[in-house]
């Protein structure tokens, strides 16, 4: 009985913990058949509907962790007149720096940590300036293409250039399929540090 308790503990505390750090979330950026931007998300082989349903309104709340974070005076226009009279306008503009100072930081510590699984781009010229275009492509996205595979974020193959001439077409053509890859452990130390932060900005503002 103990041994199966203490398997179960070590199941919750330290191989469900490592697993789901361990999990890839997968971001795609494709052009489809119909010639229009794709966005798409999965979780390991589970894709996240991005499709946003309406939804009844309902009456707001206020968010008790937003309060703490000290984002609740941004959720709406009203909220930050109100900060701003209560707080002052400099107290405020300080604290809303302070803040997209923390995210645009933490969106480079994410991308940093992103690895590109797949980068396909396929480049067709056309018209009577096609060969020309096609010689100019040829040189600026070859060498290119070569400069990225090599880099250590890229995985091995990850990216395919094709540049193609057709004369008989009128129009030329770009398509293109960016994968990346992030694992949700990358993610996990990232989120903390900003929750940290902001509950420390937000202590201070409203000491203020």
């Amino acid at each position: 009985m103990g041994l199966w308790i203490l398997l179960i503990l070590v199941f919750i505390f330290i191989v469900l913990p490592l697993a789901l750090c361990l999990l890839p979330i997968y971001i795609r950026l494709y052009r489809d058949e119909d010639g229009k931007a794709q966005f798409a998300i999965k979780v390991l082989f589970f894709p996240i509907s991005l499709d946003k349903k309406e939804k009844p309104e309902k009456e707001k709340k206020d968010n008790p962790v937003l309060d703490q974070l000290g984002l609740s005076h941004y959720t709406s226009t009203a909220n930050l007149k109100q900060s701003i009279s209560e707080k002052g306008l400099l107290s405020t503009l300080r604290h809303l720096t302070g803040i997209l100072k923390m995210v645009f930081s933490a969106l480079g510590q994410v991308a940093k940590k992103f690895r590109v699984c797949r980068a396909r781009l396929e480049v067709v010229t056309a018209g009577e300036n096609a060969a020309m275009e096609y010689g100019i492509a040829c040189a600026t996205l070859y060498p290119l293409s070569a400069f990225l595979q090599n880099h250590s974020q890229v995985k091995s193959r990850a990216v395919e250039t094709e540049v193609r001439c057709d004369f008989e077409a009128f129009d030329g053509d770009i398509s293109y399929d960016l994968v990346l890859r992030i694992f949700v452990g990358s993610l996990i130390p990232i989120g903390l540090r900003m929750i940290k932060t902001l509950w420390k900005e937000g202590k201070t503002y409203e000491g203020k």
